[in-house]
This record gives C-alpha cells, sequence and structure tokens, in this order.
C-alpha cells in the first residue's frame, strides 16, 4: 500500500503543479480538508470557477448558474465536453438542469472507467458503472483494476498492473482508481480481522454502545488520574471534555477511521432539497451513515429533537446507497422520555426507498 501511495503523490505532484479544475475533484474524493483550505481565485475561466464552487459546497447565485444553459462555442470547449468541469457544474444545480442532463447523455455514451468516476459525486449511476465494466473488454490497465476490486478478476496480475502504472504518466481518474485500489486493499485487511465475524453494521453498532463507557478514561478526572485522586500531585494529565456536539464527532471519528478507513467524515455529496447537506459519517460501501446529535442538560425538550429527526429522516429517501441510518444520541441527563425516541426506529419506506433506521443514545 506504500507502494500505490507513492505513486499517486508522484503524479500528484505533477499534474497539479498548477491551479486545475481536476485537482479540485480529487481532492473532494481525497482530501476534503485540504480541499475546504484551497482559494478558486486561481482558475482560469468561468466554468472552471463554478466547477470548482460545486466541488467545494459552495452556494451559488443566479448569474452564475446562467453558464450552464450558454449555448455551445465552436472557438472554445463546452463544459459538457471535460467530465471534470461537468461533475463539477452538476453539483451546483439540481436534477432538473442542463448541467445534470448533460451528465446523463454522458454517462450513455462514456467508458466504465468514467462512469466510475461520475459514480462516486452521483451514485445513482453506480449500476451503470457495474454494467459497463461487466459488459467492457478493454486493455486499459486502470479499467482492468476496477475489474479485481468490483468483479474479482485479475487477482493474480493486480501486482504487474501496479508495475506498469508506476512506469506512466498517470491522469487524475488513474490516480482517485489507485486510491480506491489502497482503500479496497485496507477493507479486505479488516474483512480478514472482524472481530467475532460481525457485519460492518453490528461493529459499528456495538462500538457506539460502548462509547461512554470507552470514553470514561479520558473523560473522568479519577480514571485520567489513575483512579485515585482528582489533584494530581504532579504532571497531571489532560482531561478530555465533551462541551458539544463537535467533540463527540472527533472522538468517534478516531475510533470509526481506525477500524473502517474508507469511511468519510462530513461528507458533502448529499443535496436535500437542492441545498448540499453534509452528512456526519458515511460508509458508502456498506450502505451506512451515521448522524451525531448531541442535547445538553439544559435543553431539556424531547419534542423539540424528535420533530427535527423526523425531519432529517424523511429527506434520507435521496441517497440511492443507503441501507442503515444510524443517529448516536449523546444526551447525559437530558432526555425526558426515552420512548420519543424509540419510536422513530424501524424500517421506513420513503417514496420508494427502503431503510433502517437506528438509535442509540446515551442518557
Amino acid at each position: 500500500m506504500t507502494w500505490i501511495n507513492d505513486i499517486i503523490q508522484q503524479n500528484a505532484s505533477r499534474i497539479f503543479d498548477y491551479p486545475t479544475i481536476q485537482e479540485y475533484c480529487y481532492l473532494r474524493i481525497i482530501d476534503e480538508n485540504q480541499l475546504q483550505s484551497k482559494s478558486i481565485d486561481n482558475l482560469q475561466g468561468e466554468e472552471e470557477t463554478l466547477a470548482a464552487k460545486g466541488f467545494k459546497g459552495i452556494a451559488t447565485n443566479i448569474e452564475e448558474l446562467s453558464i450552464i444553459n450558454k449555448p455551445e462555442n465552436k472557438r472554445v470547449a463546452h463544459y459538457r465536453h471535460d467530465k471534470y468541469k461537468l461533475i463539477g457544474i452538476s453539483l451546483t444545480s439540481d436534477k432538473n438542469s442542463q448541467a445534470y442532463k448533460h451528465l446523463q447523455n454522458f454517462v450513455c455514451q462514456t467508458s466504465a472507467k468514467e462512469i466510475f468516476l461520475l459514480q462516486k459525486f452521483f451514485p445513482e449511476f453506480q449500476q451503470n458503472f457495474l454494467y459497463k465494466l461487466k459488459t467492457e473488454n478493454t486493455s486499459d490497465v486502470s479499467t482492468k483494476i476496477l475489474k479485481y476490486i468490483y468483479q474479482n478478476e485479475f487477482e493474480t496480475e493486480i501486482n504487474d498492473f501496479i508495475t506498469d502504472l508506476s512506469r506512466k504518466e498517470l491522469e487524475t481518474i488513474d490516480l482517485i482508481i489507485l486510491a480506491e485500489l489502497q482503500s479496497h486493499f485496507s477493507k479486505q485487511a479488516v474483512k480478514k480481522t472482524t472481530y467475532k465475524n460481525l457485519s460492518a453494521k453490528d461493529m459499528i453498532i456495538g462500538m457506539l454502545e460502548n462509547f461512554e463507557n470507552a470514553v470514561i478514561k479520558i473523560t473522568d478526572p479519577r480514571e485520567r488520574y489513575g483512579g485515585k485522586t482528582l489533584k494530581p500531585k504532579k504532571d497531571p494529565k489532560t482531561v478530555i471534555k465533551i462541551e458539544d456536539e463537535y467533540d463527540v464527532q472527533d472522538l468517534l471519528y478516531f475510533s470509526l477511521k481506525s477500524v473502517f478507513p474508507s469511511m468519510k467524515y462530513e461528507n458533502p455529496l448529499a443535496k436535500f432539497g437542492g441545498k448540499s447537506t453534509r452528512l456526519d459519517f458515511v460508509l458508502m460501501e456498506e450502505g451506512i451513515i451515521i448522524e451525531v446529535k448531541q442535547i445538553k442538560e439544559i435543553e431539556k425538550n424531547d419534542s423539540k429533537f424528535t420533530d427535527q429527526l423526523k425531519i432529517d429522516i424523511e429527506s434520507y429517501h435521496l441517497l440511492d446507497y443507503l441501507t442503515d441510518l444510524i443517529f448516536y444520541i449523546y444526551a447525559p441527563k437530558a432526555i425526558q422520555d426515552i420512548d420519543n425516541f424509540e419510536e422513530l426506529q424501524g424500517v421506513r419506506n420513503i417514496k420508494g426507498k427502503t431503510f433502517n433506521v437506528k438509535i442509540i443514545m446515551v442518557r
């Protein structure tokens, strides 16, 4: 895996030597934090700027979105002919826009490798990708790697494929496929060390249900100081305080990311009602979303939070890959009636989309 990362880094430093929309696409998948730190000011052209806003999740106005409907100019390549611009611009609009229609046409005409990239941002095209991958015969090494990952083909040749790619100057999409291979190897390693034959969902539920007990070591002064006194004589250890929702998320991120390396934090891919929404934790391959909520003791108002959860749950049917939605509610001494929350659990069918809702609470 170190070898794969070296190939990715060497080519990334070459490809992204100057500002380009390809880098924004790459970072949206690989490193969301680095993406958010990048400015769009150095990009050239209104199409690239709009696409960059799409990748960064920046709100756009009507004037900026007018680019979407501009007719083609024979002297200048239209954004629909550039997959990176097309994806980014499509992220700024809804599924009724001209950009999304161009995206649908692109899927019908292009290769499995390029549909793979599109479905990273638009999961509704995942089946198109899998079908195309199954039926496409190609000598392209990156596509063969995808066949290895998703169809268990070329197992004996995978090392040769990596060696072959190490000798070439790769494109951005090839780097993303190599990162997918690296993630695949990580997941395979996790599967080989599965604890008590639990599924990913069961492992996550177990970790969340034991979270309160596990963090006592760093949040309780007695435990942190060795179980003897609240006031150590010397070299006191820092006690971690859970003061808000972000503190809970940070501690959960450390725990979950250690076991599920492909997990995404604050994933911005979803669009609810035309606006970008960040999901706390996403394991797309497993179809699992984890949302973290905190209720403070001074906010004792069950109905306020259950009403908000009901509204939230109604929106998740838009995520095609979703099978399990887990709410982790950290609310020590703040819940009045647990039944108000537990009644939200169970299988939900919303506008033809079926998924399961699980509520885990710290009371």
